[in-house]
């Protein structure tokens, strides 16, 4: 890698880490507390989701973001630290999806 290259990644990195400096920072939709209470519900209840919320025309979206907030909750049940580990875990696939997207490209 040549040094603008570097000076690039790390601008880009030095940038996606302040999101994780200030967790309370990060925006949540309408949908984020009822996320996070089917987490719940369903970790108290021992069990995975099967279906993820229902959306406005009454078809479910795909359990994912459940899956999501039930793995994270496992780690820690403190906002903040939900927030970091979201923001932190959001990051790192957009990293890796830029990076299979720039190695595509050439």
């Amino acid at each position: 890698m040549t040094v603008r290259s570097w000076v690039i990644v790390m601008a880009v990195a030095s940038l996606c880490v302040l999101p994780a400096l200030w967790p309370a920072d990060a925006p949540f939709i309408s949908d984020e507390p009822r996320l996070i209470l089917s987490a719940l519900q369903l970790n108290d209840a021992r069990q995975i989701a099967d279906v993820g919320l229902e959306g406005t025309r009454g078809v479910h979206y795909g359990p994912l973001p459940i899956w999501v907030y039930q793995a994270l909750l496992l780690l820690s049940h403190h906002l903040p630290t939900l927030v970091a580990l979201r923001a932190l875990g959001l990051m790192i696939a957009t990293a890796i999806g830029l990076s299979l997207l720039a190695r595509a490209l050439a």
